[in-house]
């Protein structure tokens, strides 16, 4: 156990003497154990969602980068810290710009609450809150313009089905622009294997599928994926979807698009293969292909 944990549970535990603590004591081993503070200790403390008491304790004796701390409490998706920085009346912060970025990595953790608390209070606009007298107008006419679209498309590339859905619905009521955020979220649900995502994205709004998302999801080893994007004609793909599912060794991928697809591989496809010690895909390749002009200049290049 580290010493500075030793000394705080010697204080809290052992030192009492009659209802009351040795004071001389505890002031002893905080002037030991202040140099040793800083505002990764602070941050640490709010991702963690340490108490009141603990975060109260650390602002007297160190100035924290509150931008880290608010990022720090929204990772281990403790909105009561949110909260309790939102309502601080000290000097030192936090301010608004702190909590710039704080929505995005919200949606990229999936913590639903925390997103629609910062999003209800258009924290992102805090750049534009200096420039217009009223702030109510900014939230009601802008929030839903400026507050991030990247939340969307983050939500759905990391897999948060609840949080795609929240963004989507609340932003679809007020902007006519958001089935163009919805393709790309798609196209992100799509790169990364989230087909809840694809699907429900499909059913309110998108109808259509990006080359580089199938590619992509064939090159990450979705098969699941390229097969429902088929079955929905949306399967649109280049010659990429067999260089990189042949790079990563995804021979069931080949298989299936060899099988379905009249896409080839370029000649990257069997270098690429070889070099990463696919020999089940470098046959495949040969045995499908070794007519084709692709696979016989990769073989020269081997």
């Amino acid at each position: 156990m580290h010493c500075r944990t030793i000394a705080r549970l010697v204080v809290k535990n052992c030192l009492p003497v009659n209802g009351s603590s040795l004071l001389q004591v505890v002031r002893a081993i905080d002037k030991y154990l202040t140099p040793f503070l800083g505002h990764n200790v602070f941050r640490a403390a709010c991702e963690g969602g340490a108490s009141r008491y603990t975060l109260s304790f650390l602002l007297q004796r160190i100035t924290p980068n509150w931008k880290k701390a608010v990022r720090a409490a929204v990772r281990g998706n403790h909105l009561d810290l949110l909260h309790w920085m939102e309502k601080l009346q000290v000097a030192r912060g936090p301010w608004k710009k702190d909590f710039d970025g704080a929505l995005e990595a919200a949606a990229i953790k999936g913590h639903l609450d925390i997103v629609k608390w910062l999003y209800e209070r258009g924290i992102e606009l805090n750049t534009l809150w200096e420039m217009v007298e009223s702030i109510s107008y900014i939230e009601r006419s802008l929030l839903y313009v400026l507050c991030s679209w990247n939340t969307l498309e983050l939500a759905a590339e990391h897999g948060h089905l609840e949080v795609v859905q929240w963004v989507y619905t609340t932003k679809a009521e007020k902007n006519k622009k958001v089935k163009l955020h919805a393709s790309k979220a798609m196209d992100l649900a799509v790169a990364n294997g989230h087909i809840v995502i694809a699907q429900w994205l499909h059913t309110v709004a998108v109808q259509s599928c990006g080359a580089w998302a199938a590619d992509t999801a064939a090159k990450n080893g979705h098969l699941e994926m390229l097969q429902w994007l088929q079955s929905t004609r949306l399967l649109n793909c280049t010659t990429a979807a067999m260089d990189g599912a042949a790079e990563n060794g995804h021979l069931e991928i080949l298989t299936w698009l060899h099988r379905t697809r009249d896409d080839s591989c370029s000649s990257t496809a069997l270098e690429c293969a070889a070099n990463n010690g696919h020999l089940e895909v470098v046959k495949f390749l040969y045995e499908n292909f070794k007519k084709t002009s692709a696979v016989l200049t990769g073989v020269a290049m081997l």
